[in-house]
């Protein structure tokens, strides 16, 4: 259903919006946990290990899809909520035009450097057969993943999160069906869990366009709306490179990281793995509040409704805030027992080392929180420079944690790169939110003023 974001009660708009979405996000969160736990429970630790050691290299290409839909839909966002329904087509198709070029480019760059990037990351010799296999065909598919994701953010930015939950829980059952029946009857290994991932994928895209075609009318498209628009395609990529760039300087960060990581050792691996799965978990509700934020926000700004802004990110901080708090003292208390999810017969050390994990990063839960509304806040209003600038501040923290922390403090270093970076980054884009907020109300009053003194003349 699509929804005007431009009236109403902020806090209830953002929870409506977010609540469906948070739902998705968990069923997206199921395709990494469903390959994680089966793989670990059905095929070991090593296995585990395999897949966990392409979480880094996955996070550049798939970060960089990911920022590069979010910033193209951003546009059509502030078109829907002017009222320019022939923008908002108009939109779509330069997306469209925009996300298959450099989805077939991106692809091929990095399903050829798969192998060379894993020798580059020192993946230990007895996984890293199968962290190749897993790692060709994950990215060998990711035009699926762009495919879906480009469609659900198209409705995300009219309004809509329930019609992409859909299509999320459709694919999440079948990928988990698909990765135990490839693992356990086909004896696939690690690569029927990357095929049963792609393809539950396609099958979601495929389902969300047919549906969008027959129940959204503002989306059905024409052939003007596809006409070649080179002024438009720049006012895109002005606001999604820089996101897509975000994203993929993030990941560089995260591959610097799993270098040292591997050098710890098969074990250390695995239990980072399940680690990221954690943090993941807790991600999930911060993310939805944040696009939801940023979806209000992009709506609002289109239609000059300034103030709005402000009260929607005062609702959305102080859920990410009591959230973050909540999960946090949970995964202190019960974290211990999460690892057993991903493996059936968990060594000491592993045990230890997710314990070390928890007790590092829960408490800066708030940080990655608060981190989201920043940032999708900024992109809503079509600011990209302050959010890749966020991006690079993350990856020099998680490189410098890497190379300068994980000597003197062993497991414990790797351990504090995320938080470090978390909060690095929060508080860069909590100082130019300010600034970008002052200025906006100022601009408001302006403009109210001016108005008054026009209706006093008359």
């Amino acid at each position: 259903m699509i929804q005007d974001m431009t009236r109403g009660r902020p806090f209830g708009l953002l929870l409506r919006f977010a609540l469906p979405l948070l739902v998705g996000n968990i069923f997206q969160l199921c395709y990494g946990i469903a390959d994680t736990a089966i793989v670990g429970r059905v095929l070991g630790a090593e296995a585990l290990a395999a897949v966990g050691a392409t979480t880094a290299l996955q996070f550049l290409p798939f970060g960089l899809f990911f920022g590069l839909t979010s910033g193209l839909t951003i546009v059509t966002a502030q078109r829907f909520g002017a009222g320019d329904h022939d923008g908002v087509r108009h939109s779509v198709a330069m997306s469209a035009y925009i996300a298959a070029a450099l989805t077939a480019i991106c692809s091929l760059v990095f399903v050829f450097g798969a192998r060379w990037m894993l020798q580059l990351l020192h993946t230990p010799q007895a996984i890293f057969p199968e962290a190749e296999q897993y790692l060709t065909l994950i990215l060998g598919g990711s035009c699926s993943l762009v495919f879906y994701v480009m469609l659900s953010s198209i409705l995300r930015a009219l309004g809509d999160s329930v019609t992409p939950l859909y299509f999320l829980i459709f694919s999440c059952l079948v990928n988990i069906g698909l990765d135990y029946w490839f693992l356990t009857s086909f004896g696939w290994g690690v690569r029927g869990a990357a095929a049963a991932t792609v393809i539950s994928q396609a099958l979601s895209g495929g389902l969300c366009l047919l549906l969008i075609r027959r129940k959204f009318p503002i989306l059905r498209m024409r052939k003007r709306d596809w006409r070649w628009d080179w002024p438009f395609i720049c006012e895109h990529l002005r606001i999604a490179l820089p996101m897509a760039l975000q994203f993929s300087i993030m990941a560089l960060g995260s591959i610097v990281l799993q270098f040292k990581l591997n050098d710890f050792g098969t074990e250390a691996i695995a239990s980072y793995t399940a680690s990221l799965r954690l943090d993941q978990i807790v991600l999930q509700p911060m993310l939805s509040v944040g696009v939801a934020m940023g979806t209000f926000t992009a709506q609002n700004y289109g239609a000059g409704r300034y103030g709005r802004i402000y009260q929607g990110f005062s609702a959305a901080f102080r859920m990410e805030l009591y959230f973050a708090l909540a999960a946090g003292f949970v995964f202190l208390l019960f974290g211990n027992s999460f690892i057993r999810i991903f493996l059936e017969h968990p060594s000491e050390e592993i045990v230890n080392d997710v314990r070390l994990y928890i007790l590092t990063a829960a408490g800066m839960y708030w940080a990655l929180g608060v981190l989201q509304v920043y940032r999708h806040a900024l992109q809503g209003m079509g600011h990209a420079v302050a959010p890749m600038l966020s991006g690079i501040i993350e990856m020099a923290l998680r490189m410098g944690a890497a190379l300068f922390l994980s000597m003197p403090f062993g497991y414990w270093g790797i351990c504090l790169a995320n938080p470090l970076a978390w909060l690095g980054a929060t508080l860069q884009l909590g100082i130019v939110y300010h600034i970008v907020i002052h200025r906006l109300r100022k601009r408001h009053r302006a403009v109210a003023q001016g108005r008054m003194g026009m209706f006093q003349g008359d």
